[in-house]
């Protein structure tokens, strides 16, 4: 599992979270990198933060959406307003948003029933 934010506490808290539900991270915090990761593993899932410098997590799951068909997509966000999530939740790119208000029970419990379902079809 890959998991990007530009907020190494918030890095931090997901590596931990994530490993005690038994995932294997990795951790970026710049979104090329995380992208070049990508490409290579073909991970589970990404988890990327929505607002970042280098570009937003909408975005940045949009790109994996291409390289990965199989790579399970969700946000991970402080963001509250309703106009900014709309905006990420573009059909095909976003499978889930996640509140980090809510992330550290949240998070690992929609990975694990994602892991849990059938596995998601390549496009």
């Amino acid at each position: 599992m890959v998991v990007i934010d530009d907020d190494p506490l918030v890095l931090a808290v997901a590596r931990r979270l994530l490993t005690r539900a038994g995932y294997d991270v990795a951790l970026f915090e710049d979104a090329g990198r995380a992208l070049s990761d990508v490409s290579s593993t073909q991970p589970f899932a990404v988890v990327a933060d929505l607002h970042m410098p280098d570009m937003s997590g909408a975005d940045l799951l949009g790109m994996v959406a291409k390289l990965s068909p199989a790579t399970w997509r969700l946000l991970y966000t402080g963001e509250g307003q309703a106009s900014a999530l709309e905006q990420a939740l573009k059909p095909g790119v976003t499978d889930s948003v996640v509140s980090k208000s809510a992330g550290p029970q949240l998070l690992p419990e929609t990975l694990d029933r994602l892991r849990s379902g059938p596995p998601r079809p390549a496009r």
